[in-house]
């Protein structure tokens, strides 16, 4: 994952709303999927994001983040069933390493 642009928004008041709107754009790439608790597939409703702590040593920015999004158990309604599936509210700790200079991005589920 790369987020430059949040890299070049740091350390300004901006810096927030950049990452979580580049969070967003990159959604697939987050390890959404793993965090399941509740259902069986990731919905494409937009995930919401609490940043908890940041960090900052040498070029390197150190995220801690709670992701919330939803999830279904797919298979579970026949294709003639008037009940809608139902949405499951989900929750994940993510501790995301930046390295500045490019926005090179490692993530890490830590639930």
């Amino acid at each position: 994952m790369q987020l430059g642009r949040a890299c070049a928004a740091w350390p300004s008041a901006r810096f927030q709303a950049v990452l979580f709107e580049e969070l967003k754009q990159q959604r697939d790439l987050l390890p959404l999927q793993a965090a399941l608790r509740h259902g069986s597939h990731v919905t494409d409703t937009s995930p919401r994001f609490v940043l908890l702590s940041c960090h900052e040593q040498n070029d390197v920015l150190s995220l801690r983040l709670e992701v919330f999004f939803t999830s279904t158990i797919a298979g579970s309604c026949c294709a003639d069933d008037p009940s809608p599936a139902d949405e499951l509210t989900e929750q994940a700790s993510l501790r995301l390493t930046l390295d500045k200079p490019g926005g090179a991005t490692r993530i890490r589920l830590l639930d």
